[in-house]
């Protein structure tokens, strides 16, 4: 059976889920999004995702009319007829709709849609044992990081060029200090402190944030600040944060190898910020 998503103001099949060529979502890029997942088939940080997506549309002057309660409740019932028997990521997607100019046209609704994806526990896995290659790339100048948004050709472009690993931008200009990677947030141990990346830099992720929680109650002591890739490479462990994989150990930046998680107390440590 063919799964359900959400759009506009039903619920329709997956495959009928779509962006039309005139939408400024295409037209513009502008396209405002935002992905949670779930634990044991139940939301987590569901309300933290849900507010960083309504700050993201305000951002872009996109209103969205349906209650975050309603947004809820289509974000539940899809995950509960999509993926009963697994976990799944729930993204929810905003446009201005149909619309030739970026100013107000009231008379415009935006496109609204969230549909699901089934998380691959094999790929999780494969994270977890193998960890993530890294290689750096300049960051171009462009939208404002704290918009979680879908205008991701910097991003396309930076994978092509570091493919077979994961881009991890770097600040132009600025003596190559580390932003993020295209899919999560990067986390320095070394000399037993925990090292962020200031948070007005980069999209300041709800999953990056737990951890830092965590380690914080764990006695870990965390510190926000600039740091380069060469201090980076220097670290005694390096990791990274997203919705999906919780976090990950970096195996590989730049081809200088990193040690494996199991002798790195830190990491395992910091795995306990979110469920098994």
């Amino acid at each position: 059976m063919e799964p359900l998503g959400f759009l506009n103001t039903e619920y329709v099949p997956a495959s009928q889920l779509k962006i039309g060529i005139q939408d400024a979502g295409f037209v513009w890029g502008a396209t405002v999004t935002d992905r949670a997942r779930t634990y044991q088939q139940k939301l987590f940080c569901w309300e933290e995702h849900l507010a960083r997506f309504r700050n993201s549309c305000e951002f872009a002057s996109i209103e969205i009319p349906l209650s975050d309660q309603e947004i809820t409740e289509i974000a539940e019932h899809l995950v509960k007829v999509n993926h009963p028997d697994s976990e799944s990521s729930v993204v929810l997607v905003a446009t201005p709709g149909i619309k030739s100019l970026p100013i107000p046209m009231p008379d415009i609704q935006p496109t609204f849609l969230v549909h699901t994806i089934a998380i691959s526990n094999e790929g999780l896995q494969y994270i977890r044992t193998n960890g993530i290659k890294l290689s750096p790339v300049v960051a171009p100048l462009g939208v404002n990081p704290q918009i979680k948004h879908r205008s991701r050709l910097n991003w396309w472009i930076a994978y092509v060029a570091t493919f077979p690993c994961e881009p991890l931008l770097l600040a132009p200009g600025m003596d190559e200090l580390v932003l993020e990677t295209w899919n999560g947030n990067i986390l320095m141990w070394k000399e037993n402190t925990l090292y962020t990346s200031p948070s007005d830099w980069i999209l300041n992720g709800i999953s990056l944030q737990r951890v830092l929680e965590h380690a914080t109650k764990n006695g870990i002591p965390v510190q926000e600040r600039p740091f380069s890739i060469w201090e980076l490479m220097e670290a005694e462990g390096v990791f990274v944060t997203n919705t999906t994989y919780g976090i990950a150990w970096v195996c590989e930046l730049n081809e200088k190898r990193f040690p494996s998680p199991k002798e790195n107390s830190v990491f395992t440590t910091l795995e306990g910020a979110f469920p098994n």
